[in-house]
């Protein structure tokens, strides 16, 4: 029963936080025209990449520290992770803050705050990464919750009095992250009684390193899209792309905050990941889920977003067949993690990046650009759910019979 009642309160606290982003959604297209849009969305884009990096992307090896017989290590793993990882991090997204302006000139000085932008973001994701691990879904829903709201705050203020560009929209985010990130700081385990243990780093890297190598594959998936119409399309597409996205993108993170309430169950017992009652609970919750999203979309979205969108919805509609098989593989993903065999998902995020750079360079032009991007995403994401299944049915398979 305490299971049930995890997922419901993951699920109170996604439903707040898409509220919210469904409020933003509105008056941000009514303040920032598509091309400013278009603009704040490159910058997520290379946040996306650049975020993780900053703690290796490890905040994977959490549930499989913080749940096993080492757990007491974890302030020093955790203080080690953030010295290396921030070193690496912040070098890296020093160079893409110099060197992307030459190649999208009309963007000033946004590249310039996209390091501190970068900073706020990946330790704040951390943090939650942590809250979830330790089932403190109270701070976790309230830190999502708040980010969400001082966003669009803050956004509001800085674009109707300021200016209504996306320069306003990124200092405004960059309010909200650093606000929630002191207030996460409070309720994370402190890593000043860790010590630099380079033992402990070897196994965090070990472990994460497929799944730092697998960033470029996930990120051609999820992002490269954006970048790909900006380049050869226009920067009001991309604004139009962004929006769509940015639905589907609310959906996803309500069905990831479902996911949650199962990751501490299969890393207990990997083996729960293949009862009827976990798979068939999630996929009945997922497909609940997701039809109530599409149909919000379907009948209301249009009068919720400016004209100068037109289109947004058949995209927004098509990236949803995307996001449902990406959350389908989120429980895939923590069997992976919990065996340890994180390169399944590089394998099987290349294969899926191959295929969704085949499909938009070699298919055919009888879709509109944007349109192809969503369709390629959504191809993609099947080919990652598949190949990742036949990974975790053959070990299992391996584990339970032979």
């Amino acid at each position: 029963m305490s299971h049930y009642v995890s997922v419901i309160k993951y699920l109170v606290i996604s439903l707040a936080q898409m509220l919210i982003g469904l409020i933003s959604i509105p008056i941000l297209t009514n303040l920032m025209s598509p091309t400013e849009l278009g603009k704040f969305g490159i910058i997520l884009s290379v946040s996306a990449i650049l975020a993780p990096l900053l703690i290796l992307n490890a905040d994977h090896y959490y549930p499989v520290i913080k749940t096993g017989h080492a757990k007491k290590l974890f302030p020093s793993v955790k203080k080690s992770i953030f010295l290396f990882g921030f070193s690496i991090g912040v070098f890296f997204t020093i160079i893409a803050a110099l060197f992307l302006p030459l190649y999208y000139h009309s963007f000033g000085l946004l590249f310039l705050l996209t390091p501190a932008f970068v900073l706020l973001r990946g330790f704040r994701s951390s943090s939650q990464a942590e809250l979830v691990v330790d089932e403190r879904i109270y701070t976790y829903g309230l830190s999502n919750i708040f980010v969400s709201l001082l966003s669009l705050l803050f956004s509001f203020v800085f674009l109707y009095f300021i200016s209504d560009d996306a320069f306003s929209r990124l200092i405004a985010l960059l309010i909200a992250e650093f606000v929630v990130l002191f207030f996460l700081f409070r309720h994370t385990e402190s890593m000043k009684n860790g010590t630099w243990n380079k033992k402990e780093l070897y196994k965090a890297v070990r472990f994460s390193a497929p799944l730092l190598v697998s960033l470029l594959p996930a990120w051609i998936i999820n992002e490269y899209g954006k970048l790909h119409v900006a380049s050869i399309g226009t920067m009001h597409e991309v604004g139009v792309l962004t929006v769509a996205m940015q639905f589907s993108a609310f959906q996803l993170q309500l069905n990831s905050a479902m996911s949650n309430a199962f990751l501490k169950r299969i890393h207990i017992d990997k083996d729960s990941l293949f009862s009827y009652p976990m798979l068939g609970n999630y996929v009945v919750f997922l497909i609940l889920a997701m039809s109530f999203g599409a149909s919000f979309i379907y009948f209301f979205a249009s009068d919720m977003i400016s004209v100068e969108y037109s289109g947004f919805i058949e995209i927004s509609l098509i990236c949803f067949v995307g996001v449902f098989f990406q959350s389908v593989t989120v429980l895939l993903c923590f069997y992976s993690n919990k065996t340890g065999n994180t390169s399944w998902r590089l394998y099987s995020l290349t294969i899926a990046a191959l295929v969704f750079l085949f499909n938009i360079y070699f298919s055919s032009s009888d879709f509109s650009l944007i349109e192809l991007v969503a369709i390629s995403y959504s191809m993609a994401m099947f080919c990652y759910f598949v190949t990742l299944l036949i990974y975790v049915v053959r070990h299992y398979a391996k584990s339970r019979f032979s």
